[in-house]
This record gives C-alpha cells, sequence and structure tokens, in this order.
C-alpha cells in the first residue's frame, strides 16, 4: 500500500521534470546564435536639455515627437547581440514666445512655424539576461552619426497683401551614443514584442542634443541555418 501511495507522487514528479525539460529545450530556442532579428519601431521621443538653435535659445522650446525606423541584429551569442539601426525622429516646436514677442501688426504679418528632425544612423551591441525565458530583459549600448536638420516655415505678408511661405533650414551633424534597456515578450516561436527606452546624446558644437525614445516594435526572428 505504501509503495502505491508513494508511486503517485513520483510519476507526477517525473512527469514535471520532463514537461520542464521540454519546456527548457524550447525555451532555449528563444535566442538562436546566428539568426538574423529585424525589428520595426515606433517611438515617443521626449526632449531633454538644450537643441542647437542658435539665437533661438529660449525662445522656442522643442516639443515631444514620434519616431520611427528599422534595426537589424545578428545573434553572435545566446546572450549578445551586435547589429545597426536607422531611425528617423520628428519634433514640433514651440514658438508662441516669439509671436508674443511681436506687436499686433507685425504678429499677422508673421507666423513662424518650426520643426526639428534627426536621422540616426548607429551600430549597437545588445546583452540578454535570460534567453531562455519567454519576457526576456537586455541592455542596449550604441552609437554613430546623427543628422539634425533644423527647419523653419515663415508665412509672412507680402507688399500687394498676398500670402508667401518662406523656409529655411539648417543642419548640423554629429557623433552620438545612445544606452538603456529593453524586454523582448514572446508572442511566437518566430515573433517577439519589443520594448525599450533609450537615452540618447548627440555631440554637437555648441550644446549637446539629448533626447530619450520609448520605443515598441515587432522582432522577426530570421533563422540562417
Amino acid at each position: 500500500m505504501r509503495n502505491r501511495i508513494a508511486e503517485g507522487p513520483v510519476r507526477m514528479g517525473l512527469m514535471a521534470i520532463v514537461m520542464l525539460a521540454l519546456a527548457g529545450s524550447a525555451a532555449r530556442a528563444e535566442i538562436l546564435k546566428g539568426e538574423l532579428i529585424v525589428t520595426p519601431k515606433l517611438s515617443l521621443g521626449l526632449p531633454i536639455g538644450d537643441y542647437p538653435v542658435g539665437e533661438l535659445k529660449g525662445l522656442i522650446n522643442i516639443q515631444p515627437g514620434f519616431a520611427f525606423g528599422v534595426l537589424v541584429d545578428k545573434v553572435a551569442t545566446e546572450h549578445l547581440a551586435f547589429g545597426g539601426e536607422l531611425h528617423y525622429n520628428v519634433n514640433k516646436v514651440d514658438a508662441s514666445k516669439i509671436s508674443d514677442a511681436l506687436s499686433p501688426g507685425d504678429r499677422d504679418k508673421y507666423s513662424p512655424k518650426f520643426e526639428w528632425r534627426t536621422i540616426q544612423v548607429t551600430g549597437h551591441a545588445r546583452y540578454y539576461f535570460n534567453p531562455a525565458a519567454s519576457v526576456n530583459f537586455f541592455a542596449h549600448v550604441g552609437g554613430g552619426v546623427y543628422l539634425n536638420k533644423f527647419a523653419q516655415n515663415a508665412e509672412l505678408t507680402g507688399t500687394h497683401g498676398a500670402r508667401v511661405t518662406e523656409r529655411t533650414s539648417s543642419t548640423t551633424t554629429g557623433f552620438g551614443f545612445n544606452t538603456g534597456p529593453g524586454l523582448l515578450v514572446r508572442l511566437s516561436p518566430s515573433v517577439r514584442l519589443s520594448a525599450e527606452a533609450l537615452f540618447n546624446n548627440v555631440f554637437t558644437q555648441t550644446h549637446a542634443t539629448r533626447f530619450v525614445n520609448f520605443t515598441l516594435g515587432l522582432v522577426f526572428r530570421i533563422p540562417t541555418q
């Protein structure tokens, strides 16, 4: 009787071990050495600190914006991947202080609108802390080239009362770095959801351009073997 009583828990224990082993073997396939990872991304960009806007410093404020891009990784080991990223950021600009400083007559003649854009071409490394888990945290460190464009569209009243749009822009290029945490959530064997918060610092001539991108993306695994 005692043997039969003990037999049930033993069987259940053996079954649990087998199920864990099978789950572990499937989980280990979450990140495979040599595979490619392609991630289309959408981001909310939050500006931090000063931007190199020249004589307009203090008169305008860079607003939160949106960004989109694509990331490609090559998995080197279960824990480590290397890759590159192309990202395009667009930020609106609050120019209300300029309008408030104008006289009512000049305000009717001059209506400035500004926009800040950044094209990011960077390389990076990512370290996955628990590649065997369906929710996998990682650390990201990268750097490369940032192309910043500050554009102004000003609506002017011409000599005959016609409205004319005058477009001007300035472009700066700088090297920078980005770093931050992220996580991957398994949706299917070949698709995962990516969430990350990356701090970006761009070294420009007068000010360091800083912003944080809060990003969601879909991760597509492409086996190469």
